[in-house]
């Protein structure tokens, strides 16, 4: 935390002119993981990063209801994975779909499994493999008390005290089980043995996930029933019902589902996919509109007819980069698709598809978005209003490549406080913000270049993946203000401008005194700005208080928030940072600082994640404004998050910076 704040600059990097109503991913997948030795069953897939490398890894979860397999992870190599999986589970199991986060706070991704079925009706614990430090544990140190048939798990904080707790989905419709759906209860990293919650009824459940359906800041849980209707369970403040809260109308081969907003509207939308196999319906993948905070009974959108007979898989992602959620899907022996998404609405027909040549050599299980070659990161802040009630709030972008700070009244929350849902996006505090307009800051890296990975039950070929081929183009954002005097300095650089000119508003009292919020926002500029970057606008009519500033761009009728920076009150010493430009960077930056009071020597320390001093320089310390030349290779950084200190010794300024 900084001891004195000067001024606070937010870089964002943003997509210029994209491309709208183009899926580009791969014709023919980009890796295929090779395991020839061990003929994996994968089912469960995630795309996260497991040995702390600041990559996406590719976590798969084998057996399913084929043969007791060992899990396994294939590690990113720096912009793909490695083609045989260097990590293996210790124990072998009939593993189904995970779910991945930090179950114990330890700062790295834990993985939690469901196990599936082997032969006659055996039932089997659910398990999670924790991570030390360096990978997962070569066997789990947690297993569930229930035997079960588990297929389908997911992360979600029920009870709101900043813990992700384990809910599951278990049934085997082959054979006749049903079971409840499951709770159970982690408090500071333990795990209860026991559910701490069942449901009264037992279901065909093959998936459960988690989301707010009703806007109120707790987590709900949707269920897929295989055969039945698919059921929702409403959180009632830290706790659910024994009964289902909505019940669809329709019976279908439901066995997976996602939630996300499909038309923008702010309320998540339930997506399933329906399978045939062992009912009479036919297959389709299905969206159930979220109307003002309740799920429709009947699915509204449904997939158009085609030969589909086994859909087996669904995920959002904005795979084209043009603000709304596509959605992934794919099927057994049969080819992964992408439907997409224009405006809302969300084509009937696939717009991107692929099958091998054999179609038996695809068995689609799960479909997965994440940025594997880092090419379209963008490091950006959300501003989010609290309102003293809820617990949960959801980021403006999923997934989440890299959370940074969270702060809330301009306080740092302690990573103990909160949990959070890096594939959905979602924050769950176990105190709920204060009330107050912008006063919740969130600090993360997302992509808007998804790429597509698929795990593949056929054990002889391997799972896949697609890189997106989507023209990125993207642009640096640099925002700074430095107050003098009575005058507001801002500064803005850009590469690869596409705009016809710029506009800046200005917010003055913005969260004052931490909620009291007396806000009058103002176009600051008479006439569009234009010329070329970078740019230097002076605001010569503001006072000694906290501002806000938002960055636009026009282009013809339409207006684009670019950036936004925050100025705080003046105060002595008087020396900050100004801009770290660019950020990410691969190689070098400049690092833009300011001196407006007699100081004595001012140094720049870099700092590791983990808080070990990596390099010290000593800097110019005179009044004005100075560059620095940061350089990677000189200090001998790998790729990774960083942390710039600017000290006197007394004061610091602090600068987070991301290496790719």
């Amino acid at each position: 935390m900084r001891s004195i704040f000067l001024l606070y600059v937010l870089l964002v990097v943003f997509p210029v002119c994209p491309v709208i109503g183009v899926i580009e991913l791969s014709d023919e997948p980009d890796w295929t993981s090779d395991e020839a030795d061990y003929d994996d069953y994968s089912t469960g897939g995630a795309f996260v990063d497991i040995n702390g490398d600041i990559l996406l890894d590719f976590v798969c979860g084998n057996g399913n209801d084929m043969s007791s397999d060992y899990n396994c992870v294939y590690y990113n190599t720096g912009n793909i994975f490695e083609e045989e999986a260097s990590w293996r589970s210790g124990d072998e199991d009939y593993g189904a779909h995970i779910a991945c986060g930090d179950l114990n706070k330890d700062g790295f991704m834990d993985m939690v499994i469901g196990n599936f079925w082997g032969s006659g009706e055996q039932a089997y614990a659910d398990e999670v493999y924790f991570n030390t430090g360096d990978g997962l544990e070569s066997e789990p140190s947690w297993h569930s008390g229930v035997l079960n048939h588990t297929f389908g798990v997911c992360l979600i904080d029920f009870d709101g005290d900043g813990d992700l707790d384990i809910a599951t989905a278990s049934s085997n419709r082959y054979i006749g089980v049903k079971s409840p759906i499951l709770l159970y209860r982690n408090d500071d990293g333990n795990i209860s043995v026991f559910p701490v919650w069942s449901s009264a009824d037992s279901f065909y459940g093959s998936d459960v996930f988690a989301g707010d359906i009703n806007g109120d800041g707790w987590l709900d849980l949707v269920v897929a029933c295989d055969g039945e209707e698919n059921v929702a369970f409403i959180n009632q403040g830290g706790y659910f019902r024994d009964s289902p809260d909505w019940v669809s109308t329709e019976k279908r081969g439901s066995i997976r589902c996602v939630l996300g907003d499909v038309n923008g509207d702010g309320w998540l939308d339930l997506a399933v996919a329906d399978n045939e196999q062992l009912t009479s319906e036919d297959s389709r993948v299905r969206v159930y509109i979220n109307q003002g905070g309740e799920l429709e009974s009947t699915a509204s959108w449904v997939s158009g007819v085609d030969d589909m007979k086994y859909y087996s898989c669904v995920a959002f992602g904005d795979v084209d980069n043009d603000g709304d959620l596509d959605l992934a899907s794919g099927g057994w022996w049969e080819p992964v698709v992408v439907f997409e998404n224009i405006d809302g609405v969300l084509e009937s027909e696939p717009s991107w598809e692929w099958q091998p040549s054999k179609s038996s050599q695809l068995v689609c299980e799960t479909v997965v978005w994440g940025d594997i070659d880092s090419n379209g990161l963008v490091y950006t802040t959300d501003y989010l209003s609290g309102d003293g009630v809820r617990h949960t709030y959801y980021l403006d972008h999923k997934p989440v490549y890299q959370l940074g700070d969270v702060r809330v009244d301009g306080e740092v929350i302690p990573y103990t406080d909160y949990c959070y849902d890096y594939k959905e996006g979602w924050i769950s505090f176990a105190e709920p913000p204060s009330d107050g307009d912008d006063n919740i800051e969130v600090d993360y890296t997302f992509s808007v270049s998804l790429d597509l990975g698929v795990t593949n039950w056929h054990s002889s070929t391997g799972n896949y993946l697609f890189f997106n081929q989507i023209d990125v183009g993207l642009f640096d954002v640099a925002f700074s203000a430095e107050r003098k005097g009575d005058d507001i300095i801002l500064r803005w650089q850009i590469i690869d401008n596409c705009f016809d000119g710029y506009n800046i508003y200005r917010e003055m009292g913005v969260v004052q005194d931490y909620g009291v919020v007396n806000s009058l926002k103002a176009k600051v500029n008479d006439d569009l700005i234009v010329g070329s970057s970078p740019f230097r606008y002076v605001d010569d009519s503001v006072v000694n208080e906290q501002l806000k500033y938002t960055l636009t761009g026009v282009s013809g009728d339409s207006e684009d928030v670019l950036a936004t920076v925050r100025v705080y009150p003046q105060t002595c010493p008087s020396f900050a940072f100004a801009m770290v430009y660019p950020n990410p960077l691969s190689h070098t930056a400049i690092v833009n600082y300011t001196v407006n009071g007699d100081v004595g020597q001012i140094e720049l320390r870099v700092f590791d994640i983990s808080g070990r001093l990596m390099n010290v320089h000593s800097v110019n310390s005179e009044r004005g404004e100075h560059n620095f030349i940061f350089d990677r290779d000189d200090i001998g950084l790998a790729d990774g998050v960083y942390i710039l200190q600017l000290t006197d010794g007394y004061v610091s300024d602090f600068r987070r910076v991301v290496i790719y």
